[in-house]
């Protein structure tokens, strides 16, 4: 909570917080809504989920699944937040039909959320994941 007040400093407009979806608790946004309420900041957070295949999160060791998304994103939204969502196309392990599937996912179960992708390019030298 310190480090975060830290931050609300009257020349800081807001604050941007990028996490993985299963670090999202309703005491961390408690603490959030307080700053925004208190000091009159912007929160905006923004989630790691990479890919909406289970075996490609497993596999670059994610730590989390798509049921945590999908409630860290509810939990966000309930509580006003923007939030924003990170996937990566074209990892080795997805196909065209996950990316799709992903698509499909974050616009129906979580609409006016923000998507950010990137891009893996295919021939770029790759991390090897044992």
């Amino acid at each position: 909570k310190a480090y975060m007040e830290a931050g609300c400093l009257d020349s800081v407009v807001g604050l941007a917080i990028a996490t993985r979806p299963d670090c999202i608790s309703d005491a961390y946004l408690d603490v959030l809504k307080e700053i925004e309420t208190n000091y009159g900041k912007d929160i905006y957070i923004e989630l790691g989920l990479q890919t909406v295949n289970y075996k490609t999160l497993e596999k670059i060791n994610r730590g989390h699944t798509m049921a945590e998304l999908i409630d860290a994103v509810l939990r966000i939204k309930r509580y006003g937040f923007n939030v924003t969502v990170h996937m990566i196309l074209n990892l080795p392990w997805d196909s065209m039909e996950d990316t799709i599937e992903g698509a499909k996912t974050l616009s129906s179960y979580m609409p006016s959320t923000w998507l950010r992708t990137h891009l893996w390019l295919s021939g770029t030298k790759r991390v090897s994941f044992s």
